[in-house]
């Protein structure tokens, strides 16, 4: 009975042991220390947005409502733009003075004008590129208050690459969807932008639109349970916000592989619970035997 009880001791010494090599907890990723590891996915889903140009709803002709704001222009990949350089001719072949709102930093524009807009449609031209057509419709619409209501789609399998929710917009936002913004939070997690101005993929006829989440991102992958998000609107040139909606959802997927950056191959990410953490070096492993070897002389 001594004998076997020594060596079930010798086993939890070894399983401790294992877990100070990076398997368990390490100083790189301490919960107590560094508090909860965040889901980042680095990257917006959806329609990419041109480097210079309309946003791509306006450039596929969704109209926004009457008022004063006629696109999102993205300006990154643009020679010189300025309000000056910018034409855009009215339904009556007219031209039409607009300015330029700074969205953000980055070369993002509201193309907006001093006066209400009268509904059809406006030709945008930019220095060195083809025109744009942007439509007005033939009626005002209210600034979103509410969004809809966004669920999580049955899942093709489970650790699928995307987790993929249906958002049903109300009338009012699917009217200023050419300049809607939206953002994501996991599990109470950092925000992040999910898709840009005016790249929302939606249905017009039906006001649905599909939003895909990348499963894994840049600091791990959502393993099995329960979660939720919370998904946040901004219109462009606006400071009021719609109220943000929520919708949980389950997984059913283990701890994932883990990827070697430098050969491409996939190797047993050895995390418990959470996102794969580094492969032990060999100073991890002297360090357990070290430990081992100082334990078992305590014991004898």
């Amino acid at each position: 009975m001594q004998r076997r009880g020594r060596g079930v001791s010798v086993r939890r010494a070894i399983v401790g042991a294992w877990l100070a090599t990076g398997c368990g907890s390490s100083d790189q990723d301490n919960s107590d220390v560094l508090g909860p590891r965040e889901y980042i996915f680095a990257g917006q889903t959806g329609s990419l947005v041109p480097s210079c140009g309309v946003a791509p709803l306006s450039q596929g002709q969704l109209a926004v409502p009457i008022g004063d704001a006629l696109a999102v222009l993205y300006t990154s990949g643009c020679p010189e733009v300025s309000a000056a350089r910018l034409g855009v001719v009215g339904p009556d072949a007219r031209g039409v003075p607009v300015r330029l709102e700074p969205l953000d930093a980055s070369g993002v524009y509201l193309v907006r004008v001093d006066e209400s807009l009268s509904a059809g449609d406006y030709q945008l031209e930019l220095p060195d590129q083809s025109p744009s057509t942007l439509s007005v419709a033939d009626a005002a619409a209210s600034l979103p208050v509410s969004l809809g209501s966004i669920s999580a789609l049955p899942q093709s399998s489970p650790c699928g690459s995307d987790v993929s929710f249906e958002w049903a917009l109300d009338a009012d936002a699917l009217a200023h969807a050419p300049l809607l913004r939206l953002w994501v939070r996991v599990d109470g997690g950092v925000e992040q932008l999910w898709v840009d101005y005016g790249a929302l993929e939606v249905e017009q006829d039906t006001g649905v639109a599909q939003l895909d989440l990348p499963r894994c991102g840049s600091s791990g992958c959502l393993l099995d349970g329960s979660h939720r998000i919370q998904m946040r609107a901004e219109v462009a040139g606006e400071s009021a916000d719609p109220a943000p909606l929520g919708a949980s959802f389950e997984l059913a997927c283990a701890d994932p592989a883990t990827t070697d950056d430098a050969s491409g191959n996939a190797s047993e990410g050895c995390s418990m619970g959470g996102a794969p953490r580094p492969e032990p070096s060999g100073l991890h492993l002297l360090g357990a035997i070290w430990f081992v070897r100082r334990w078992l002389r305590r014991r004898a």
